[in-house]
């Protein structure tokens, strides 16, 4: 019998929980870390809610409404990537978002296998991003999702995430 995505959802949870236990400590860490270091940041408003990068580029290996081209190429254990941003930041989480999309866009190049990628934002589009904060609370925007075939998550990190971090996962 095929479970629904619901319990698929609920059962990565449960798995997302105790991994959170382990996790959470390091990642407060992290997060006051970076408070810390950019005591200074400023606002800015970069215009409406879009389904593009944080530069308003298209997803370029992929998307959510892009299907997988990987051809006869094996099938990879990470099928969908969701990659939650915020569309009005400061300078500082904004180039932490560009440097993570850009080793994102550098990892995927690289991979046998496309993964979709679907880019939400977790100021704009915070219903959509609940699904997927309610798995894995992000501390340090931008966060990066990892999902196999049954759309169960494999994986979540989150900061200035750098392209080998996403190529071991992605392998």
């Amino acid at each position: 019998m095929s479970e629904s995505k619901t319990e698929r959802l609920m059962r990565s949870r449960t798995r997302a929980r105790s991994r959170m236990t382990r996790a959470g400590i390091s990642s407060m860490l992290l997060a006051a870390s970076l408070l810390l270091l950019c005591p200074g940041c400023t606002q800015h408003s970069e215009g409406k809610a879009t389904a593009s990068g944080p530069r308003g580029e298209q997803p370029r290996a992929g998307s959510s409404t892009e299907k997988n081209t990987g051809g006869d190429a094996p099938v990879g254990k990470v099928k969908r990537i969701v990659f939650l941003d915020k569309e009005s930041c400061c300078d500082c989480t904004r180039k932490r978002q560009d440097i993570t999309w850009d080793n994102l866009q550098a990892a995927l190049a690289a991979a046998p296998v496309k993964p979709a990628v679907e880019v939400i934002h977790l100021d704009s589009q915070a219903d959509q991003a609940a699904v997927y904060t309610d798995l894995e609370p992000v501390m340090v925007p931008p966060a990066l999702y990892f999902f196999d075939h049954e759309e169960l998550l494999l994986d979540m990190v989150q900061g200035e995430i750098a392209q080998d971090q996403i190529e071991k996962i992605l392998n």
